[in-house]
């Protein structure tokens, strides 16, 4: 089942699309759009929408003249290009307005371009836009079979390292609580900030909708066997040697790299492909060292890219925005540990 069908839009939420410029694809996510445990007003949270947009600077450029407001003083002085620059080359390579109102309520809404989703969907430059695009989102509107692709080799990209960091035998909801890990293991806002229960939160309330996600792939899975909710996979080596092949590039040359680090000669920045395929087939044989790389190498992503890209919204959504944003997630985190 594609990502787009789950669930189905609604009139409610694409009625935003009408207000901002045009857009190649918009998706919805977070608590105002599914239920999270311990957070059942729904009404009351605020709604997250990312852009998906052909051109930053062209959209933009439509959207000062649209909604102004939205921006923060320092970003409506720099103006469109510099904006465009600003999501281009830094952080996450996304560009979020926070605390907007819309349509009664608060939104915070994220802009993309479809060239740096696909890049981070295919290879996991940031695992920022592909981390969320791991869990179940609302498109409001129709994508193309390019992105539905892309969409589709993220979701085995997240399954296979998963699996990876994975024992023998476990359960349904255990392979989906560590999906969604991925993208959160080595955020500092994990530390601070964000409700310490937040993934559990997540998966648990929406255990069908994961599972429509994820069923083609794991059905189409030659080295897992699934019985009722327990899942077997097979860990020979061989195995994880081609899960480990089949890992992200970014992942998987952290992962050489780190593993030839004892090297000095000019290859060790850009391995032979017969090279790298010796060094994952040697770690492939340690089970437990072939967990540890997988994770070190998504927390390591992880880690620059929330601090890239929290640092760049608060210089775009300013001070005063950035604080009252922060205080609301500080406030969610306090509550979760509470309770």
């Amino acid at each position: 089942i594609a990502v787009a069908d789950i669930p189905k839009s609604n009139m409610a939420f694409q009625k935003i699309l009408f207000d901002f410029p045009e857009a190649i694809s918009a998706f919805a996510y977070g608590s105002a759009v599914f239920t999270q445990e311990s957070n059942s007003d729904m009404k009351n949270n605020m709604l997250d929408v990312v852009f998906i947009v052909d051109n930053a600077l062209r959209w933009h450029k439509s959207n000062l003249q649209m909604n102004r407001s939205h921006y923060s003083m320092f970003a409506r002085s720099i103006g469109p290009s510099f904006i465009a620059s600003l999501q281009e080359n830094l952080g996450a390579k996304m560009y979020y307005n926070t605390l907007v109102p819309w349509n009664g309520q608060m939104i915070k809404y994220g802009v993309i371009t479809q060239t740096r989703l696909k890049e981070d969907l295919l290879h996991w430059q940031s695992l920022y836009s592909s981390g969320r695009l791991q869990k179940p989102v609302k498109f409001l509107c129709s994508i193309s079979d390019q992105i539905q692709s892309c969409l589709d080799t993220n979701l085995k990209h997240a399954l296979n390292a998963s699996l990876l960091c994975l024992p023998e035998k476990f359960s349904v909801e255990d392979l989906f609580m560590q999906i969604t890990r991925l993208s959160y293991d080595g955020d500092f806002r994990m530390i601070i900030g964000e409700n310490k229960n937040k993934v559990s939160n997540i998966v648990k309330p929406n255990i069908e909708l994961f599972r429509k996600l994820y069923y083609s792939h794991l059905i189409n899975d030659k080295f897992i066997h699934i019985d009722k909710d327990i899942i077997i996979q097979d860990l020979n080596p061989e195995t994880r040697f081609a899960r480990l092949r089949q890992l992200p590039c970014n992942v998987k040359s952290r992962i050489v790299n780190w593993q030839m680090s004892w090297l000095s000669f000019q290859t060790f920045n850009n391995p032979l492909n017969e090279m790298q395929d010796a060094i994952l087939y040697s770690l492939a044989h340690n089970q437990i060292k072939t967990q540890e790389s997988v994770q070190k190498a998504t927390r390591s992503i992880v880690r620059y890219s929330s601090i890239t890209q929290s640092s760049k919204g608060i210089l775009t959504t300013g001070i005063s925005k950035s604080l009252i944003y922060s205080g609301k997630k500080l406030a969610k985190m306090l509550r979760g540990i509470f309770r």
